[in-house]
């Protein structure tokens, strides 16, 4: 909702958007990546880079990625494990 409620066309408006998630998910910078993606037409991989689609129609995405490791509290008496989390959402803002 964030990513859509102020389109991010830079740089600039990525790292404010890192910084409002960080701040409101309680995560290190380290668990949270925030970057631009590129769809060229009706393609189904997405790039990196943008201007890659040449002259053909280039869709603009971010690609959140939210990741942390839960510990229950019952694995201080031995039983189970802790779990990886990791989110990942796409917005098209283009």
């Amino acid at each position: 909702q964030i990513i859509l409620a102020k389109k991010p066309t830079t740089e600039g408006d990525l790292q404010n958007i890192q910084n409002v998630v960080l701040a409101t998910a309680g995560l290190e910078s380290s668990n949270v990546n925030i970057a631009f993606r590129y769809r060229c037409g009706t393609a189904t991989e997405l790039q990196t880079t943008s201007g890659s689609c040449g002259t053909g129609t280039e869709w603009i995405y971010v690609r959140l990625v939210l990741q942390d490791t839960y510990e229950p509290t019952w694995t201080q008496f031995g039983l189970g494990s802790n779990i990886a989390l990791n989110v990942t959402r796409m917005a098209q803002v283009q």
